[in-house]
């Protein structure tokens, strides 16, 4: 594979696609747990485009596998910031759900797992979680909806360990202000959140 990155570094485009090859189904498969099947393809494209553009920066071919994925992880939260300003942050939700939602944020030792139950629960936090500034919500969604542990995402984001621990603190906290405020909106008083 080094053999490979060097070539492509020089303009060799039969290395570069034997790269893309080799590493296709790792690009995918990350993309998807960032941004959903749907857009893991289209997005894959455009990530391979910038692997070519970019692919001089790589200073040691044995840590290219580390340097794809930074570049994926960064790609995907560019996109999710684009979709969250592109889409509207008004979800309806039944109220049955409104109810599960309320009751499991007002918990406060619920895990976000437990939020994933429902489509409509789904969507509201997905959303709500592409809305959170920074990569916040892409961090909450690696942790808990992609399994990884706090080491794999400290590698893929490049962030210290100590400094994603207290991202993911504040981001559950800021899911957790921005789901109340979402009840407060849609006129769902009854359940209290504190």
């Amino acid at each position: 594979m080094e053999t490979f990155i060097v070539q492509a570094q020089a303009g060799d485009r039969e290395a570069f696609g034997q790269i893309v090859r080799e590493k296709q189904r790792l690009v995918l498969q990350l993309t998807a747990g960032y941004l959903g099947w749907k857009d893991a393809e289209d997005a894959a494209q455009v990530i391979w485009t910038a692997v070519w553009s970019k692919i001089w920066q790589v200073e040691d071919p044995l840590r290219f596998d580390q340097w794809l994925k930074t570049l994926v992880f960064r790609h995907c939260l560019n996109l999710r910031k684009a979709r969250a300003r592109h889409w509207g942050r008004e979800t309806q939700l039944s109220p049955e759900a409104w109810l599960s939602l309320a009751e499991c944020v007002a918990a406060d030792n619920c895990p976000l797992e437990e939020l994933l139950v429902s489509r409509e629960l789904r969507t509201l936090l997905s959303r709500e979680l592409d809305a959170l500034p920074g990569d916040y919500g892409l961090l909450l969604r690696m942790y808990y909806c992609n399994d990884l542990s706090y080491r794999q995402i400290s590698e893929l984001s490049g962030l210290p360990l100590s400094t994603l621990k207290w991202r993911l603190h504040q981001g559950r906290a800021l899911l957790k202000s921005s789901l109340a405020k979402h009840f407060a909106r849609s006129g769902k008083r009854r359940y209290c959140i504190d």
